[in-house]
């Protein structure tokens, strides 16, 4: 009886974001004209960064507990299922999406179909379903109890995808601006087309309700889900928006940008709140440096900022200034913080994931073993595993207790 309340309490949910009616149907497909030449984009997106340019090396040591290598090209995405069930799925440059067993490395699921690299994997919030999306556009979902595809759909290339965090609703950003979202596994959907540019990152406030999407042109906007409304159009970047996280308040976002510059926004009234404008410092003079990845704490009123060069900012939120600055040797790619702790994940190009403590920005652990560039990494739900992939075509677990 318990779980037939806790069913029509999501299905409630989901039908309260995804509320389809007559009105709505005009909206739902809405084809670009420049759908031909995106589609060309994706192409040769495809055909670029080949395994025969990748820079490999040979690790100190490998301190992974299992390595998983049935991608035959580079790997470009992991999710590791949250409900405590030993799996992971990953997508990769060969057009597959695989969903494995964290203990054993055996192919739990094959996940076929796809045309181009998938390059966005996810579990919904529960584990029930996984999601996994491809450069061209294919988007496919498939239950993990029974082994079996649910549900897919095509639409331009996709940049992101990202399960509603208490409901089956799933939602896509693409390369024409628009950004979808769907009920699973019903497919009901709506659309939303606010800005001629792609939607580079989107992420649900904590209250399930609203959504932040950070554009190609430095614009962002704050998008009411359930009836489609745009609350706030926010233009406080010159170039494209890299990357957004949510503050456990429903007040404030922090965005990062290619311009170097990062701003926490409140998202109520549209103001920049305070802003972290990052060094242009890089030693390596090839390399681009710009923000690639920011994250809020939820145990200290700080923010994470790393940009590619390897530099690390803490930013206190409510002093409105910058607490602590470090840089490491390698290009980083990603940061998260561990779990109801300081202390803080980074993950680079140089193959090795960190464990920072913030307090005072000193190395705690690393892990090595890959190969080559880190693509992306993620952490159980219980703290004790990290899983990342790399350009080395490999998916690795690391034990949280064994690091060198």
């Amino acid at each position: 009886m318990e779980n037939n309340h806790v069913n029509e309490g999501l299905e409630q949910i989901e039908d309260e974001i995804v509320n389809i009616n007559e009105e709505d149907i005009d909206r739902v497909i809405d084809v670009d004209d420049n759908e031909e030449d995106f589609n060309d984009i994706a192409e040769d997106a495809g055909a670029e960064g080949e395994t025969e340019d990748v820079e490999m090396f040979e690790p100190v040591s490998d301190s992974s507990k299992l390595t998983f290598e049935k991608h035959t090209d580079v790997v470009y995405c992991i999710s590791l299922h949250p409900s405590g069930l030993k799996m992971a799925v990953t997508g990769g440059q060969d057009d597959k999406a695989y969903l494995w067993d964290t203990e054993t490395g055996n192919v739990v699921l094959e996940c076929n179909g796809h045309k181009d690299s998938v390059t966005s994997v996810a579990f919904s919030f529960d584990g029930t379903y996984v999601a996994t999306a491809d450069l061209s556009g294919f988007l496919k979902v498939w239950k993990v109890s029974s082994r079996e595809e649910v549900w897919s759909f095509e639409c331009d290339d996709i940049e992101w995808i990202q399960w509603h965090s208490h409901a089956h609703v799933l939602l896509a950003g693409t390369a024409t601006g628009q950004i979808w979202m769907w009920k699973i596994p019903s497919g009901d959907c709506k659309t939303f087309t606010g800005l001629n540019s792609t939607v580079t990152c989107g992420r649900i406030l904590p209250d399930g309700k609203r959504l932040c999407a950070g554009f190609e042109n430095g614009m962002m906007k704050v998008i009411e889900l359930k009836d489609q409304t745009s609350l706030h159009s926010l233009n406080v970047h010159s170039e494209c928006v890299t990357c957004l996280d949510c503050y456990s308040d429903n007040n404030l976002v922090i965005s990062g940008s290619s311009d170097l510059t990062c701003h926490i926004t409140n998202i109520n009234n549209g103001k920049v709140v305070s802003s972290v404008i990052c060094d242009n410092n890089s030693n390596n003079t090839n390399m681009d440096n710009s923000v690639e990845s920011v994250a809020f704490s939820k145990t200290h009123p700080w923010a994470a900022v790393g940009t590619l060069d390897g530099t690390i900012y803490l930013w206190d939120v409510q002093a409105g200034k910058l607490r602590n600055k470090w840089q490491f040797d390698g290009s980083l790619v990603k940061l998260k913080w561990l779990e109801n702790s300081p202390q803080l994940f980074t993950a680079g190009l140089d193959g090795i994931i960190r464990l920072w403590d913030t307090r005072d920005g000193l190395l705690s652990k690393q892990w090595h073993g890959h190969r080559a560039a880190i693509m992306d990494f993620e952490i159980s739900s219980d703290g004790s595993l990290i899983g990342s992939v790399s350009q080395d075509k490999t998916a690795k677990i690391f034990s949280m207790n064994s690091s060198t």
